[in-house]
Formats: C-alpha cells, structure tokens, sequence
C-alpha cells in the first residue's frame, strides 16, 4: 500500500475529527429533542459528510479547525495545501478512506451511543463521581458519551479517544470542559482497562495449581 505523504495523513486526521463532530451534533440534537425521529440525525448525517458538505466545510471551517485542532501540527499553518488535499479527496477518494468510509464511521458512533446509552450513562455516572448527567452541560455530556462509546465498545486506542474528545471538548464546551471531560473519560479508562486485568486473572488462575502441568501453562502464556 502506498505511503500517505504528510499533507494526505493530516487531511484524514482532519475528516476523521470532522465525522465525530458531526456525530457529537446528532447526539446533542437527541439530547435536547428527546422525541425527535432518527431519520433527522441520519439526513443530517448524510448532509454534512456528502462531497457537497466536505467543500463546504473545506472553505468555511478548515483554517478555523487547523488552528484550534491541530495547532501542533507541522502543516496546521498551510490550510491551502489541506484544502486541496480535502478537494481532491472528494474527487477521487484517498487509498483505504472514502466519503463512503465517512458516512460508515458516523452511522456507526451515532448508531452505538443510541444503542448502549443506558450503559454508557451508568458508566459515566459511575466514573463521574460526584456529578449526575443531569448537572452536566449538555455539550459535555454529549462529548462524553461519543468518547466513552468508543472507549467501551471500539477498538480506537484510548489516547485517541480522549484526545478527540478533549478536542471536541474544547470547540464546542466552556472553558473548563477539556479538563472535565478528559478527568471523566481518563478515569473510564483506568476503571476499564483495571477491570479487564481483574478479569484475564481470575481467568487465568488456576483453582488447583497442583492440576497445572507445564505443557498446559506453556499454551496459556503463548495465547
């Protein structure tokens, strides 16, 4: 497979953030319309990732999104370059990454914070400790359900998860939010990833190890 050159990787960083901003915005519209048809968010969904909204967005939104998102980035400052990337990605799609892939990935996230958000919340309360969902800022609340969706029930890599949250924190909350949602989301985390160790010990541990000959704690090890 052919290397992406560096313009290319940061414009799929860039779509990629953009997909979960748009997820965020179907989440909070569900958040605040309780009774609003899912049609709604999927038309809204379709809207803003279809080429015409990736234009839109590259000319409206990018240099805005290079410089708060992605300030430590070698090419944040040429927004030109990006902007070709993205335009170019529209008409021909990039290797492994299509405006198909988009739509996928947001159908996806808005689709499996829906699905699970009783246990999400349960999770989140948990974690939050002495906040209920309810005292939160719906714009953190959101943010923190995406972000917990992915870290319980996707394979995104936890730094990823909390930085495109803090991220999405940071755009659309108050000045606090970063620091309040990556507390929340990084104590998920540790909870999730302790829990998983409990897990693979008690599973692993034999009840006579007396029982346990070589060969078979051999193959336990090789799994």
């Amino acid at each position: 497979m052919t290397k992406r050159s560096a313009s290319e990787e940061l414009a799929v960083q860039v779509l990629r953030r953009r997909v979960r901003e748009v997820v965020f915005q179907v989440l909070y519209q569900d958040d605040l319309n309780p009774g609003l048809s899912p049609v709604v968010g999927e038309e809204f969904l379709r809207r803003q990732l279809s080429a015409e909204g990736v234009l839109q967005f590259a000319e409206e939104e990018l240099e805005e999104f290079l410089r708060e998102g992605f300030a430590d980035h070698p090419l944040a400052s040429q927004p030109l370059a990006i902007r070709a990337e993205l335009q170019r990605f529209v008409r021909e799609g990039f290797p492994q990454w299509s405006e198909e892939d988009m739509l996928t990935l947001g159908r996806r996230l808005a689709a499996g914070v829906r699905r699970h958000r009783a246990e999400i919340d349960a999770a989140l309360a948990q974690a939050a400790e002495h906040w209920s969902l309810e005292r939160m800022a719906p714009t953190d609340r959101n943010v923190l359900r995406l972000g917990a969706y992915e870290l319980l029930y996707e394979s995104t890599p936890a730094p990823v998860v909390l930085d495109e949250a803090i991220e999405l924190a940071r755009r659309f909350g108050g000045a606090k939010s970063p620091s309040f949602v990556n507390g929340i989301l990084d104590r998920l985390r540790r909870e999730r990833s302790s829990g998983a160790a409990s897990s693979a010990s008690a599973g692993s541990a034999p009840k006579d190890a007396a029982s346990v000959t070589p060969s078979s704690s051999l193959h336990r090890d090789n799994k």
